[in-house]
Formats: structure tokens, C-alpha cells, sequence
């Protein structure tokens, strides 16, 4: 990544950060630094009424209204990580737009639709979202294809199982659902929650998510399951320097880290790890961090998908003292 100009001060609140272990940010066309992820909403705030507000006036009555929303959301990752369409625009204040669009195809016969997504990108990724929408309204499409295009290869409008909705109740059985591999794998270890016979009913809401994800879209010829163990101690490498952060904070007002870093195997293989880990604290409330899946991987696109939140600028979160449970 390329050198960031840094403010000394919070743009929301605008406390120093002199001294702060960890900066975050969201964008680096103008250099805006924050101190916590809740000073990053605020500060957006503005904009993510605003353009809502803008939706609201164009909406037409055959489209999608907010009811619908629910029953798409899990269409908002889908269309980050496999865009038909993007387009970024440059505000008066500076700021790069995105815009990513992708067209659906239900398996069952309904009509096709889009689902839209304007956000800010930090080195081509997506960070901080304004608005993700699903409509079949052809017009509001183009309106929001706004400024410049980036090309894209072609490719066709996807095809999406009624599993995908998310207010289908077979949703609790996602991870469920696919074909047995083919792989000897083994029950329990450094990846007993990645296991498609594992259940995800009792795990927390966003654990269970990435666990269906990791399960859904991992290609088969990646690192077999029942070899993750002999990427143990690389977890421990990952957390003591790792290449990216990512902090996110679920619905449920949970913390979550996710590390990630390339490795190189004695016999030159260079592989990715990724670590996501629950924060907590301790007795004496001294933050604590605890792995909680884990996994080792040679294909580029999968920890891409594990990208959530917002990216911190400094990695001294103290991770070295992180205890470990197997995940």
C-alpha cells in the first residue's frame, strides 16, 4: 500500500491521535484519519441519510421498497466480491465514490434484478458502504451509473438459488447443504468449525455467516481440510505480523479481528492465512483477543471475502498475547 498523508487529529471528533495503537481509516484520497469505528459512522452519517433519502425520492412503485431489504442482504457481499459493474465518481469534496452493480438471475423463474452498492474503497476494496439496494427497475440502474466506468471482464448474469435469500428459513442450513467432499477429512483440530458437517446453529450470528461462506465458496482443489493442521503454527506467525487488519462490529454490538498474512512453506509454497478472532475482556477488563477460526489457503479470492469492517493502519493490537482456542 502505498504511503497514507496522516491527520494528527480524529475528522469526527477530533480528538489527537498521538499515541493511539490503532488509526483507522476508510479511504485515503484525502487522508482522514479516525479513532474509533463509531466516529466513522458519525462523520458518514450525513451522507448515508443523504443518498438513502435520494433512493426514497426515486423508488418507483413496482420496485423493491425497505420491507424487501432483509430478504437481499446477503446479495450485498455476493456483488462486492464478484461485480458486474463498477463505476467510481469523484465528489466536490475529493472523495471517490463506488459503485458496484450485479444482475441476478433466480433459479426458480422469477424476473432478473440488480443489486447496487455505493461505497468508499481502500486499494480496490470495498470499506465503508452508503447504500446497497436491491431494485429491477432498468432506469434506476443507469442512474446510478454514474462517472467513470472501470472495465470488467464479461461475464453472464449470475444464477442464484432461493437459498441465498436471506429471509428463506432454510437459511440456518446453509452450510449444510453441499455435497460431501471427496476429501479425508478429519473431525475436530485447528478447523473442526470449517467441517461441513459441523452445525453452525449454536455459533454466534457472524461466525456462523463466515463459516457458511468459507464452506460455500471454497474451491475444492485448495489446501485439503484434513491438512490444516499442519499449518497450526503459522496462526501464531499471523498474529505477530500480519499483513492487513480488519475490525468489524456485528449487529449484536460484538467485536471481531481478522488477520491475515502470506507464508512461505520450507519447500518455497506460498500459501495465505487468515485468522478471525472475538474480542473480549478479561476479569480485570483488560481487552483480550481469541482465535476462533482459522485456515490456510492458496487461493487469492477466498480471503479476500473476509474483509469486513473497517482496515486499521497499525498493527500493534497486542496480539502476541492472544489466547487460543481451535477453530
Amino acid at each position: 500500500m502505498e504511503e497514507l498523508r496522516f491527520s494528527d487529529y480524529c475528522a469526527n471528533c477530533k480528538k489527537s491521535l498521538e499515541g493511539l495503537e490503532r488509526i483507522l481509516f476508510v479511504e485515503k484520497e484525502l487522508g482522514r484519519c479516525f479513532c474509533t469505528e463509531q466516529c466513522i459512522k458519525d462523520y458518514f452519517q450525513p451522507t448515508v441519510e443523504m443518498k438513502f433519502e435520494d433512493w426514497k425520492g426515486r423508488v418507483r412503485d413496482f420496485d423493491y421498497n425497505e420491507n424487501d431489504f432483509p430478504r437481499y442482504s446477503s446479495f450485498r457481499s455476493l456483488t462486492l466480491e464478484e461485480p458486474d459493474e463498477i463505476w467510481v465518481e469523484k465528489t466536490e469534496m475529493g472523495e471517490q465514490h463506488f459503485t458496484y452493480i450485479s444482475k441476478y438471475k433466480n433459479k426458480k423463474g422469477e424476473e432478473p434484478f440488480y443489486f447496487i452498492v455505493n461505497c468508499l474503497t481502500i486499494d480496490g476494496t470495498p470499506s465503508f458502504v452508503f447504500l446497497s439496494i436491491p431494485t429491477r427497475d432498468e432506469d434506476l440502474v443507469q442512474y446510478y451509473r454514474k462517472g467513470r466506468e472501470i472495465k470488467l471482464p464479461e461475464k453472464e448474469s449470475k444464477l442464484v438459488d432461493e437459498e441465498l435469500f436471506s429471509g428463506d428459513p432454510s437459511d440456518e442450513d446453509l452450510a449444510l447443504s453441499m455435497e460431501p467432499s471427496s476429501e479425508p477429512d478429519e473431525i475436530g483440530g485447528p478447523d473442526q468449525r470449517l467441517d461441513e458437517s459441523i452445525s453452525v446453529e449454536n455459533l454466534p450470528n457472524y461466525l456462523a455467516e463466515l463459516v457458511t461462506m468459507f464452506n460455500e465458496t471454497r474451491n475444492p482443489r485448495d489446501i485439503p481440510r484434513s491438512h490444516f493442521g499442519q499449518f497450526a503454527s503459522y496462526v501464531e506467525a499471523t498474529l505477530d505480523d500480519p499483513s492487513e487488519i480488519w475490525q468489524y462490529i456485528d449487529s449484536e454490538g460484538n467485536e471481531w479481528l481478522t488477520f491475515m498474512a502470506t507464508h512461505t512453506t520450507e519447500s518455497d509454497d506460498e500459501f495465505y492465512m487468515v485468522a478471525i478472532c472475538e474480542v473480549g475482556f478479561d476479569e480485570s477488563g483488560v481487552k483480550q483477543i481469541e482465535v476462533v477460526m482459522s485456515f490456510p489457503t492458496i487461493d487469492p479470492s477466498l480471503p479476500v471475502r473476509f474483509r469486513k469492517g473497517i482496515a486499521s493502519l497499525n498493527d500493534s493490537l497486542g496480539v502476541g498475547r492472544a489466547n487460543r482456542r481451535a477453530a
